[in-house]
């Protein structure tokens, strides 16, 4: 609701959509001593389900196709708000960035700016 409001107050559109979730995790349930280590395992073994209940490319692969659908029938820029291991499966797809030191760099919240159509990475802000 909060950013619905905000989107409101600047005049912007907003919607939600299928697909722009977090990797699917819920069979994981609560990591004891932090989830570092598994997110390195997906990322490192992206064809494998290494925790969770998707892979890294099963989950890249839906939001991907969830971002690529939004821009399609965008008039204007698009801002995708989701979930670091999501945002960072993403950026690494589109631009070759190697994926752990991009999500350990970001905090919550954060942000990736990418330019449109050469997917390059215009600016990395690790904390809001």
């Amino acid at each position: 609701e909060d950013l619905r409001a905000l989107c409101d107050h600047l005049g912007w559109s907003f919607e939600t959509l299928d697909g722009l979730h977090e990797h699917e995790r819920r069979s994981a349930g609560f990591v004891a001593g932090g989830i570092d280590d598994l997110v390195a395992q997906l990322f490192a073994r992206p064809d494998e389900l290494v925790f969770g209940d998707e892979t890294a490319n099963q989950a890249t692969a839906r939001f991907s196709a969830a971002v690529d659908g939004a821009l399609q029938t965008a008039d204007d820029d698009v801002i995708i708000v989701a979930h670091r291991t999501v945002i960072v499966l993403f950026v690494a797809a589109r631009t070759g960035a190697e994926p752990l030191p991009l999500w350990r760099r970001l905090g919550m919240p954060s942000y990736v700016v990418l330019s449109m159509p050469d997917w390059r990475v215009e600016e990395v802000r690790p904390s809001v």
